[in-house]
């Protein structure tokens, strides 16, 4: 997968500078294991995820979406645990 670096286009914006990469964790993805905070010229910071490799200016909802998964997942890996 590649990393997004400074001066890359997304969606049509240029990415001044990438400010942090975080592991994202998909059931079955392929390539798509890591978003990003960036600041675009003349914008607030934004997050940038890819889907098969391409990336996209993403909303705070997908990534709350992902988080209410990892939360689903967690439960119901600990509720796997009571039965042993």
């Amino acid at each position: 997968m590649a990393k997004i670096n400074n001066g890359d286009i997304i969606d049509g914006e240029k990415v001044i500078e990438v400010l942090y990469e975080f592991k994202i964790l998909r059931h079955e993805w392929e390539m798509d294991g890591y978003g990003w905070i960036v600041s675009l010229e003349d914008q607030p910071n934004k997050i940038i995820l890819s889907d098969h490799d391409r990336k996209y200016i993403a909303s705070w909802d997908d990534l709350d979406d992902l988080v209410k998964i990892y939360r689903e997942t967690i439960q119901n890996m600990n509720n796997a645990l009571f039965f042993l």
